[in-house]
């Protein structure tokens, strides 16, 4: 009879748990659960959707329709799979740790391509950002240069094409192909070595230089006669140039430079195949897992500050950021730290001095004399065409010291570069000169 007793006790107390617990209002279903969801692979969506369907009390048809709706929403801005096969990536079927993906992502950059310090930082970030660009106002461009051939640039932007979501590399394209394919396809461009990026008469200037922006845009006229329409055209995906030099100033200014170097003997670099493989697939996988879980916090990140950075630099730093800062542990140390070295004061600086150097020497090759007085340098400098330093407003370019200091400043960080060789027998050294008051003499020392 006790047994009993205490069995309709047991239950009765069930019975007023369960009652206890349906009265409980649900956890909030929001469209982070239903982007999860959407990001999972089948059988793991599979496996879950039942029990989400009764974590949220919500009907299971009810959220299976949810789904459906916001992978239809989805595809709309997703490109098309049929032109590329590696653009077709099903997410990784396990929840992605951020900062092992961008581990794996350093090292496999640094594995095949001889790489500056920061570089490799600043490439993993980068990759990243091109699963979730579209979350940001601005997409910062890769400027990849090198001083001269042989450099590893043209391997950087192999990988680049691979590792980028929906990377499209191409020789040439006309203005209507890019702005249809960036508004319809949000590929990342991959243009190495592409003359007409370095042409400022060129109409597809305009499309490079506002497509860096969510607001750029292109309008055209379709259609005939009084059937003529103005349709817009977005310009806004990340793209990557490469190139021996430089890029002209306003795409410069609207990238995060990449300064190659060749390979030394004591670099142990692998070689790469220039075809698609397990690896890259599977970090593609990996980086679309991880954008898909990561959509909403990425979104609700706070605005970037970094007083070491001008603010156009900042701009373009703030998307690696907001990654970084969500992916925890040292990354957004690392973020800034090599954000410093390539974007800082310090690196446009460098720049400036190594530009004004390599024009005085090319000074010294056209003169039979072994010296100039700095302000006779000073105005020949100034007729060199699109010379940055020396022809902006800023007083300090224009000063004789500023140039004697330049030379002694740089000359040494040049002669250890791909100049070498044509420097060593004409390094410039600073002398006072005694005949001419303040002015300084820049000497050809042979």
């Amino acid at each position: 009879m006790t047994d009993k007793k205490e069995g309709d006790d047991l239950l009765e107390k069930l019975e007023k748990l369960g009652k206890k617990k349906a009265a409980e209002p649900p956890p909030a279903l929001t469209s982070d659960v239903i982007a999860k969801l959407v990001g999972m692979s089948p059988l793991e969506y599979a496996q879950k959707i039942k029990g989400e369907a009764a974590k949220y009390k919500v009907p299971l048809h009810t959220l299976e329709k949810l789904v459906d709706i916001a992978r239809k929403e989805r595809s709309k801005s997703a490109p098309s799979t049929g032109a590329l096969s590696h653009w077709a990536v099903d997410p990784w079927p396990e929840e992605v740790d951020g900062a092992k993906l961008l581990d794996d992502l350093r090292h496999e950059f640094s594995r095949y391509v001889a790489l500056p310090p920061h570089v490799d930082v600043a490439l993993a970030l980068w990759e990243l950002h091109t699963y979730v660009f579209e979350l940001f106002d601005i997409t910062p461009y890769l400027a990849i240069t090198s001083p001269t051939r042989r450099c590893g640039k043209t391997v950087l932007m192999t990988m680049i094409y691979w590792l980028s979501r929906c990377g499209k590399k191409s020789d040439s394209m006309s203005k209507a192909a890019i702005y249809r394919s960036v508004d319809g396809e949000k590929p990342t461009l991959v243009l190495d070595e592409v003359g007409w990026v370095l042409d400022q008469k060129d109409d597809r200037q305009g499309i490079l230089c506002g497509g860096f922006e969510r607001n750029g845009y292109v309008e055209v006229c379709e259609g005939e006669g009084s059937n003529i329409t103005v349709k817009r055209f977005s310009t806004y995906c990340p793209k990557a140039f490469g190139l021996i030099g430089k890029l002209t100033g306003t795409l410069m200014d609207r990238s995060i430079h990449i300064p190659m170097r060749r390979k030394l003997q004591t670099d142990r670099i692998e070689r790469l195949r220039r075809k698609d493989n397990p690896r890259f697939a599977e970090l593609r996988q990996r980086a679309l897992r991880w954008a898909n879980d990561n959509r909403a916090a990425l979104e609700a990140a706070p605005s970037a500050v970094d007083d070491k950075l001008n603010d156009r630099a900042l701009d373009f730093w703030e998307p690696l950021y907001a990654i970084a800062d969500v992916v925890g542990g040292d990354w957004s140390q690392r973020a800034r730290e090599a954000a410093h070295a390539l974007s800082g004061d310090e690196a446009e600086d460098s720049a400036l001095g190594l530009v004004l150097l390599r024009d005085i020497k090319s000074v010294f090759d056209a003169s039979t004399l072994d010296y100039a007085y700095s302000r006779k340098l000073l105005d020949h400098l100034q007729t060199i065409p699109r010379n940055p330093g020396l022809n902006s407003a800023a007083p300090v370019s224009r000063s004789p010291r500023r140039v004697s200091l330049s030379c002694c400043t740089n000359t040494t960080s040049l002669v250890r570069r791909s100049a070498r060789r044509k420097l060593a027998r004409r390094a410039i050294v600073r002398r006072t000169s005694r005949t001419h008051g303040d002015d300084t003499c820049a000497r050809n020392r042979s």
